[in-house]
């Protein structure tokens, strides 16, 4: 195993494979989630706040059927 590389800012360089057409980075302002198709990379940005929100409905979600 490599060791692990990370940028002037602390966030790691490397990507994250989710598919073959598809990865994300880690990145100071978020998850850029990356996506191939027709040729074309399409980057979207989700900030950290979103991130931490989803996991915390995710967290939450079996309080909130009971």
């Amino acid at each position: 195993m490599s060791k692990r590389k990370f940028d002037v800012t602390g966030h790691p360089c490397q990507s994250h494979d989710v598919t073959k057409d598809a990865w994300y980075y880690v990145q100071k302002e978020g998850l850029a989630l990356c996506h191939r198709a027709r040729g074309q990379i399409n980057i979207v940005v989700i900030p950290w706040r979103k991130i931490a929100r989803a996991l915390d409905d995710h967290a939450k979600a079996k309080d909130r059927l009971q």
